[in-house]
């Protein structure tokens, strides 16, 4: 029986017992049989069990029982021996190894379930808590094979994540002693039909969806779990392969395991979208830390005089599942709880800690102080669920597009400052600010295309153009929404940093930002995309640095304007005596701009020397002609402002460190994940104190371990040579 499509590997099985379904022509997998001879059956019974039950399992649907059997050759009928695994109950090979290698040695005579005993909390038949990356990965992996092994569906994954949604809910408000409702409800040995789960589960669902998502609503305004998208026998599937785990417990003290889960399905289950990408937690992990957001975090709660000032501001404008604000929210959480000796001083700390940030819930204070925004229904919602999971109790999540008006914005937080206290004045800058978050991590989508809706609106809230690429206005934006001496922290194509399509929004940076450093990381760090990428580490100025870079770029244009008004007044001469002595006093007016180049490009057409020889000009129209073309062209513009932010730039000293790195951690294919070498930082397991390299692919707690003495990788290097203010 192959499983799967053609592929280098196949899996063969030897016996699949199904059962029939509710309706006539469906039959489901009860049960997956691997047959050996008896000596390898006792020989290599973990290779088998792994490779030939656990691994194809998926592809088959969600089997009650794996078998492995042998059978004996003797007397005159066969004689089974057999390890009978419930299946439901281990979805892996290693929970089951975990588990203590459990099975029965018996096959039931009448297909009864092994184990049909409801799920009841605070008893001995409870959620399974330990759930695991690979764990995610297998589910990931049957979901694919029974939702998209034959056609992309976007939509699809939205009702998963509903549903996941609905479980939240049930595990967090099922009291101890009742049954959980998130599950398969038996009379007797008989399950419930499709259709009465389904009911049962969209009550939860709605009821969630008003919790968690958008309270306050009514229960007919909730996004449907419509049964023509999402079948009741879709959502019996589902619900048999999550009911025994408990996805809050497993997760609220772990890295991103559920968005690590949502981008296997992502990757496997439909094409992203342009610009849909996720960030991998090496980079996660790494950029928080390299902003030390863990040290503002203390230094903000010392100095805080009210609750709303206690802890930073959070953003992410372009959140998708939210990793970013998820790694932030857990690296504040541990730096404020490891330090609370030192930084609890007074009722008002304490009272903030013990109800913000106690044992039971950590992360309750990110409800109020973290932000993200994704225009997208699928990510926005994909964050809340991720956030809500690990209990931060419901941070501002919005289905809002990261470019849009301020004023469209729900939230006071995000709307515009007063320009008399901004760090910039109407006179120095149009467009409306934010200036209230302490810290930004992000990864923008990268050249795509703008929605019209919000496209009509650039000139009112950017100074950039509208044919600016996607990820300059996110970065102009990036400035608007942080506070003075907020800390950035962004992955950027390289073209930001290189092409003159980005000039103005690199001036910008320069502006505005005090780069910190640039770490330049390989290609191919991301599915479906080649761009080369870089991260860029940056502190907003103050108002009186802005205004120190203002008045200095002021002095230099200026001075630039009279240079070109200059060559202009030579160019107006209507006679001259020497025509070569005319050519070398305008040669010597271009060169206080140009410095040592000596020609100008110009868009379909030679390059333009500013001296093309000695006998190029017949007449004083031909020379005039020539320079007039030069002092019009965009090249001599670019030029001037070159000239112009040279001597800024030089005047305040304005330099910043650069990395470049070939390992990250991780490298990454359509269909596999792998680890490698990580130039980044170190990462070290809790349990063992050894190194871990991809984040994606352990289930250990880690911790980033930082060498200022000894530097060997560029957090080292960033910790002891970046400082921020």
């Amino acid at each position: 029986y192959s499983i799967g499509r053609p592929s280098s590997s196949r899996a063969e099985i030897d016996l699949i017992i199904y059962e029939q379904g509710e309706n006539q022509n469906e039959h489901l997998a009860f049960s997956v049989w691997e047959f050996k001879s008896p000596d390898e059956f006792e020989d290599r019974q973990d290779y088998f069990i792994r490779h030939q039950l656990f691994d194809p399992s998926p592809l088959i649907g969600a089997p009650k029982s794996l078998v492995f059997a042998t059978i004996i050759p003797e007397g005159d009928e066969p004689k089974f021996k057999l390890l009978n695994i419930d299946y439901q109950e281990y979805i892996t090979f290693d929970s089951w190894i975990a588990g203590g290698r459990i099975f029965v040695e018996e096959f039931p005579k009448d297909y009864e379930d092994q184990n049909i005993n409801p799920l009841v909390k605070g008893s001995s038949n409870d959620l399974k808590t330990n759930i695991t990356h690979q764990d995610f990965r297998s589910l990931a992996k049957s979901f694919h094979q029974e939702f998209w092994s034959e056609k992309q569906d976007t939509d699809l994954f939205k009702d998963i994540l509903k549903l996941f949604l609905a479980k939240i809910l049930d595990e967090r408000v099922t009291q101890n002693n009742s049954r959980y409702q998130f599950q398969i409800q038996h009379s007797g040995r008989k399950e419930e039909s499709s259709q009465e789960l389904f009911n049962r589960i969209d009550k939860r669902y709605k009821e969630a969806y008003i919790r968690y998502i958008e309270p306050g609503i009514s229960e007919n305004q909730v996004p449907e779990l419509s049964q023509k998208e999402f079948s009741p026998e879709k959502v019996k599937f589902v619900i048999r392969k999550l009911q025994k785990f408990s996805i809050t417990k497993s997760t609220a003290n772990q890295g991103d395991i559920v968005g690590s889960f949502f981008e296997e399905i992502l990757r496997y289950g439909f094409k992203q979208d342009k610009g849909m990408y996720f960030t991998h937690a090496n980079l996660v992990n790494f950029m928080v830390e390299a902003i030390d957001i863990g040290n503002l975090a203390q230094h903000t709660f010392k100095k805080a005089n009210h609750y709303s000032n206690r802890l930073p501001y959070v953003i992410d404008p372009a959140c998708g599942s939210g990793t970013f604000l998820l790694v932030a929210m857990n690296r504040i959480t541990s730096s404020i709880l490891d330090n609370k000796s030192k930084l609890v001083s007074d009722d008002d700390s304490a009272e903030f800690v013990n109800h913000h940030m106690s044992n039971d819930k950590p992360n309750h204070w990110a409800k109020d102080f973290l932000y993200g925004f994704d225009p997208k229904f699928i990510m926005a919602l994909t964050s809340k669920v991720n956030m809500v999971l690990h209990g931060d109790g419901s941070a501002h999540i919005f289905k809002y597009d990261g470019l849009d008006s301020f004023s469209n914005y729900n939230d006071p937080r995000i709307n515009p400052y007063p320009k008399d206290t901004s760090s910039v004045s109407d006179v120095d800058y149009e467009p409306p600010v934010c200036e209230r978050f302490d810290a930004l991590l992000t990864n923008p989508p990268f050249g795509i295309k703008i929605e019209s809706n919000i496209k009509r609106k650039i000139s009112q809230n950017f100074i950039l153009s509208s044919k600016s690429s996607s990820e300059s206005l996110f970065f102009e934006r990036w400035f608007q929404l942080l506070k003075p001496l907020g800390r950035l922290a962004a992955v950027l194509p390289e073209s930001f940093f290189n092409t003159a399509d980005n000039i103005e929004a690199r001036l910008i940076l320069y502006r505005f930002f005090r780069i910190k450093a640039i770490v330049s990381l390989p290609q191919n760090l991301f599915v479906d995309t080649p761009t080369s990428t870089s991260l860029l580490f940056a502190q907003k100025k103050t108002k009186d640095e802005i205004n120190e870079w203002d008045d200095k770029w002021k002095v230099y244009n200026d001075e630039v304007k009279v240079i070109v008004r200059e060559i202009n007044t030579l160019l107006k001469a209507n006679e001259v005596d020497n025509l070569n002595n005319l050519k070398k006093e305008i040669l010597s007016k271009f060169s206080r701009i140009m410095g040592d180049d000596n020609y100008i490009i110009i868009k379909g057409k030679k390059p333009l020397f500013l001296d093309p020889g000695h006998s190029f000009f017949v007449d004083l129209k031909s020379l005039k002609k020539y320079y007039k073309l030069i002092v019009a062209s965009t090249g001599f513009k670019q030029k001037q402002l070159n000239q112009i932010f040279r001597k800024v730039s030089n005047d305040l000293n304005y330099s910043f460190k650069t990395y470049c790195v070939d390992e990250v951690g991780y490298k990454l294919s359509k269909r596999n994940e792998k680890s490698r070498p990580n130039q980044l930082c170190k990462f070290v397991s809790l349990s063992n104190n050894k190194e871990v390299m991809n984040l994606h692919l352990t289930d250990d707690d880690v911790k980033v371990v930082i060498d200022t003495k000894n530097p060997k990788n560029v957090l080292d290097y960033i910790r002891k040579e970046v400082k921020w203010e």
